[in-house]
């Protein structure tokens, strides 16, 4: 269906609830390390996958599980495996009905 400006309806970019006063389109955003500079401070961690930067080495090596694949956190019930440990504790819970988890 066409639209103002002679463009095609399905052919508009998608904007973001928040485009307009950030000036971005969504799905178009840079991929740059500036996007992801740390709020505060300095940070000490890069991901070598997608330059996404880190100022705590925890939230560094949750974050490369993403990339690698890893699920280093397995369910004792069922051998379900899991990158972080309360999405274990959450399975855990509404699965199997078991609250306390000791690791």
């Amino acid at each position: 269906m066409k639209v103002a400006g002679g463009e095609d309806e399905d052919s508009l970019p998608i904007r973001s609830p928040h485009s307009s006063r950030l000036g971005v389109t969504a799905g178009t955003q840079s991929r740059s390390p500036q996007k992801y500079r740390a709020r505060r401070g300095t940070a000490n961690y890069t991901c070598p996958f997608c330059a996404k930067l880190f100022l705590d080495k925890s939230k560094w090596s949750r974050h490369m599980y993403a990339h690698t694949g890893e699920k280093p956190f397995m369910c004792s019930a069922c051998a379900r495996r899991f990158s972080r440990k309360d999405n274990l504790q959450t399975h855990m819970k509404d699965k199997h009905r078991i609250f306390k988890v000791k690791f």
